[in-house]
């Protein structure tokens, strides 16, 4: 009996009387705990600057970030009840691109 402790083997009382042996199975798939990729979603941001010299203690800093620099869409984030996953509208949004200045001193 010991051989058969933590494992999937219960043994069912029969009607005449006698034990089977057999192993328990949940129709699920051993499989259903694992890793799953699902739709993958990747953005890549960039950033250029520029650093000019006013006086020997201040400084001025241009900036420019592009967020999504590529325009790639992704694949939507939510799948639909019937699991068809409809890619009408992006997952993410358009490249963007952002200004900025900073005064240091």
């Amino acid at each position: 009996m010991s051989s058969f402790w933590d494992t999937n083997n219960v043994w069912i009382p029969l009607s005449d009387g006698t034990v089977q042996r057999v192993t328990f199975n949940n129709n699920l798939n051993p499989w259903r705990n694992q890793y799953v990729p699902l739709p993958w979603q990747w953005f890549q941001d960039a950033s250029a600057f520029k650093f000019i010299a006013i006086t020997e203690k201040v400084n001025l800093r241009f900036n420019v970030d592009f967020f999504n620099v590529f325009n790639h869409p992704n694949n939507p984030t939510s799948i639909a009840s019937t699991g068809i996953l409809s890619t009408r509208n992006s997952g993410s949004g358009a490249r963007t691109t952002q200004l900025g200045a900073r005064l240091q001193w």
